[in-house]
């Protein structure tokens, strides 16, 4: 009976090594800007950080089954071998075997089961792919023509461990990419955040849509070297007919066209952020693909991408339907929005498309 025992808890010693290559390293991370103890590479991927999360820890259950099935076997095989002829033995050897079989089984039809009926599956996890280099604006000198104003050098989009939320807004077609960058607040920025984003910004400006509210609750923006700020207040909500309609709306709309002035007038790249990146920034953002001719789907792509990526409520494509509803509704078209309701000149959009269209 001791040698049966000392040989399964040899096995298991061996076999639990794998389990060391699906635990996350324990140390300070960031997942979707949120602190953890436990480092889950939610930023490998575009999904949500629950998926991320929960691949670590299905990954952990598949290697603990599979530890516990071949040790059922085995131990079920040397129950049987060691049985001597009594039916007992033979046949508890014989259940052990059966038994870690079917659970192998339970566990492959439930894997398969969850993957069927979640909506795009259990693990529908899409690895970012890797940083693109792309144009950024160049100083313009005197000898500079029209299409001098695409940038020569080249730009990597850095990693910033807590601004959540950030990303370049033409990754999804419309708008040039290295030109306009949006996140959510950048209070919380830590040092090798804020010499990435100077670096990255060099030159250019941050629109910092918060009201005064927002900054007496979550902190006023960094200073970053080289890089200019303006503050142009906006009241949050995740109702965008507020952001058309009424006394608010017009307060809104003048705020939003002021913001789309400065980005079409701004020397270098441009960062706009509010608290949480996804709806006045959202909306800011979705404009100025507008103003350039964006197409609605290309607008709807760059907008749901803040899904997932705060700690506030996720952004919904009725979201951004609704307010542009309210948008057709009393302008009869986005681009009578933009210069009517916003108080952009035909001037103030060709700005925009020399500066930002692809």
């Amino acid at each position: 009976m001791k040698k049966r025992f000392l040989i399964t808890l040899g096995f298991l010693v061996v076999l639990s090594v794998p389990l060391l290559a699906v635990v996350p390293v324990a140390q300070a991370a960031s997942c979707n800007g949120v602190e953890t103890s436990i480092d889950f590479h939610c930023d490998d991927y575009t999904t949500d950080s629950i998926s991320s999360i929960l691949l670590y820890i299905i990954s952990f259950m598949a290697v603990g089954v599979g530890i516990a099935v071949v040790v059922g076997i085995i131990f079920g095989g040397i129950t049987y071998a060691a049985s001597d002829g009594e039916e007992s033995k033979a046949k508890e050897g014989k259940e052990i075997i059966a038994n870690s079989v079917i659970g192998l089984f339970l566990f492959i039809f439930l894997y398969a089961g969850a993957n069927f009926l979640i909506p795009g599956g259990a693990f529908n996890l899409n690895a970012k792919p890797p940083a693109v280099a792309s144009s950024s604006p160049s100083t313009k000198t005197d000898t500079d023509t029209d299409a001098d104003t695409d940038a020569s050098s080249k730009t990597t989009i850095p990693k910033l461990k807590n601004v959540s939320n950030f990303r370049d807004a033409g990754a999804a077609g419309g708008i040039k990419s290295g030109i306009l960058y949006r996140s959510g607040l950048l209070a919380d920025a830590s040092k090798a955040d804020k010499e990435a984003l100077a670096k990255l910004l060099d030159g250019g400006l941050v629109i910092d849509l918060r009201t005064s509210d927002n900054k007496s609750k979550n902190g006023k923006d960094p200073k970053l070297e080289g890089v200019a700020h303006v503050d142009i207040p906006i009241v949050g909500t995740t109702n965008y007919t507020k952001f058309v309609d009424g006394k608010e709306g017009e307060k809104a709309s003048a705020a939003f066209g002021k913001a789309l002035k400065a980005i079409a007038n701004a020397d270098g790249p441009v960062l706009i952020h509010c608290t949480h990146g996804k709806d006045r920034t959202g909306w800011l953002t979705a404009m100025a693909m507008y103003a350039i001719g964006a197409s609605d789907s290309q607008v709807m792509t760059e907008y749901m991408k803040s899904s997932g990526q705060t700690a506030g409520k996720n952004v919904t494509k009725d979201m951004l339907n609704a307010g542009l509803s309210a948008v057709k509704k009393k302008y009869g078209t986005v681009q009578k929005y933009l210069t009517e309701g916003l108080g952009l000149t035909s001037s103030d959009i060709a700005a925009l498309k020399k500066k930002l269209a692809a």
